[in-house]
């Protein structure tokens, strides 16, 4: 987190040195707004969590909620100023390049939904297991059990750490393809020259 934190603000102070202040034209504002949106939401994220009360305390749970729906809303708002920065001039970026984000927003929403239903199933399915828990296992030695809580790994954990790793995969695929679109900007320019590079050798 202090990581991203950290990036955020170094970045958004980067672009207004090189904008050179604000904008004013149609579509780099909405870009503008929404990255700032995300830019302030982030620097608050953290400084939050520092106050954040203990697990019994009777506003625990609204901390929670609030601290969750700080963080969804930079990520909202942080994929929306990627959509927006496709038709900034400035950006010289790909109409197509959309169609990689709307892919992540595709494969984020899928991932979040399965992990949310399989932890509901898994939820239900521990409460099962330690209502049904052999009683003679109880009476075991200290070994025998460790062995026994070993093998009882939550229910639906591998299909959970397949779907982590095929997140894990899918973003970084998006991310290193956006971070090569905007360094070789613009991409399509860039490839031109280069196969015409190849076809003169």
């Amino acid at each position: 987190m202090l990581i991203t934190w950290c990036l955020t603000l170094v970045g958004a102070v980067l672009i207004f040195i090189d904008v050179g202040g604000w904008v004013s034209s149609t579509p780099s504002l909405i870009h503008a707004i929404f990255g700032l949106c995300t830019t302030v939401l982030c620097f608050i994220q953290p400084i939050g969590a520092a106050f954040r009360p203990h697990p019994t305390a009777r506003n625990r749970p609204l901390f929670n909620w609030i601290h969750w729906l700080v963080g969804n809303a930079a990520h909202i708002c942080a994929v929306l100023a990627l959509f927006f920065a496709t038709p900034v001039a400035k950006a010289e970026l790909p109409p197509w390049l959309d169609w990689i984000l709307f892919g992540y927003v595709v494969l984020y929403v899928a991932v979040h939904l399965c992990l949310t239903i399989a932890g509901c199933i898994s939820d239900s399915k521990g409460a099962e297991r330690v209502n049904t828990f052999p009683l003679k296992d109880l009476n075991t030695s200290r070994s025998a059990l460790n062995s026994v809580e070993r093998r009882l790994d939550a229910p639906f954990s591998g299909f959970r750490k397949l779907l982590l790793f095929i997140h894990i995969v899918g973003v970084t695929a998006v991310t290193a393809a956006i971070i090569v679109i905007i360094c070789l900007a613009p991409i399509e320019a860039q490839l031109s020259s280069l196969q015409k590079k190849i076809m003169s050798v």
